[in-house]
């Protein structure tokens, strides 16, 4: 897909400044379920079976999603024009991605296999904060200057925070069984139409900045349109109680929104010079940068259709509510 811009003339096609947002799209597309499964638990269950429940959501707990994350910060580092600016801030989001890591394998692994309320909210408010501070820092790529609380960073986030939460709330949805299953279900049919209206508000701040800059944008909004259209699936599908195709119209749906923004911060990125692409020529020659690729992406790959596969997690209810 080609987008020129005024001025420069450049088009979008350079892969070399693409890859790092592909990066960190795909720590989002691999990573939010599980976040949003973190941030909900402690409203969604309600007995301590369904805290086990939840718990078990969330396995296995490592699954190297966030090497996405790290690998695309590393080399954002390395094409970063404003080189003063941005490695206090990456330190700050990779360690706030480890910490979020660590809590959750350690909810996983190391607690006993009674999750404690007051350990599930622990798990909530880190998920939170992990994805909020993610989320204004990855929309403030390409466009450091302005900060991180802008209008269009602040609806992003919240785009990324409900998206999450729809995410989560259909996988737990179509993982469980009644009575939680159905408490999952109704959550991310509400939390769906929050998700469209922030990314829809988004969308449109960002195309808007970017129309006196570019020579043609329609391509922005087909997929805008796709997106929207993609939404309106999921919640006809998960309404009418066919959640198996709610989750994988969910998936496409976020596929579909992660595109948007990987073009629309590369564009950013192109515009305002803060990205330079001919370094990263240079690191993938001098790093290992293609053996990375291959290990993350077989790794996580893997615990993806683990994930789509296994069995609904059973529990026993006791007619708690």
């Amino acid at each position: 897909m080609a987008m020129m811009i005024k001025g420069d003339m450049m088009c979008l096609s350079s892969s070399e400044m693409i890859i790092p947002v592909i990066f960190l799209a795909l720590f989002l597309f691999f990573e939010l379920q599980d976040l949003g499964i973190g941030i909900m638990a402690p409203f969604v269950a309600k007995s301590d079976e369904e805290y086990e429940a939840v718990r078990k959501l969330l396995r296995p707990g490592i699954d190297g999603n966030e090497l996405w994350l790290f690998l695309g910060l590393f080399l954002i580092g390395q094409m970063s024009m404003q080189k003063d600016s941005y490695p206090t801030m990456f330190y700050l989001v990779a360690a706030v991605a480890a910490v979020s890591l660590f809590l959750r394998a350690s909810v996983v692994y190391i607690c006993p296999k009674k999750m404690e309320t007051s350990v599930a909210r622990i798990v909530s408010i880190v998920s939170f904060i992990t994805l909020a501070f993610i989320g204004l820092f990855l929309f403030s790529i390409g466009n450091a200057s302005a900060g991180l609380l802008t209008a269009s960073g602040i609806f992003g986030t919240l785009w990324l925070l409900t998206g999450s939460i729809q995410l989560g709330a259909v996988y737990g949805a179509f993982k469980s069984v009644n009575p939680l299953a159905e408490r999952w279900r109704a959550l991310s049919l509400v939390v769906l139409l929050v998700s469209m209206i922030c990314f829809l508000i988004w969308a449109i701040i960002e195309i808007v900045s970017l129309s006196n800059l570019m020579a043609d944008n329609y391509s922005l909004w087909i997929m805008v349109f796709i997106s929207f259209a993609f939404s309106v699936i999921s919640f006809t599908v998960i309404r009418l109680r066919l959640v198996g195709r709610g989750l994988l119209a969910s998936y496409v749906l976020l596929l579909s929104e992660l595109v948007l923004f990987v073009f629309i911060s590369t564009i950013y990125g192109i515009i305002t010079h803060t990205l330079d692409g001919n370094s990263i020529l240079m690191m993938m020659e001098f790093y290992p940068i293609n053996v990375w690729m291959v290990v993350i992406g077989i790794w996580t790959f893997i615990v993806f259709v683990w994930k789509i596969w296994r069995k609904k997690i059973n529990y026993l209810w006791n007619d708690h509510i």
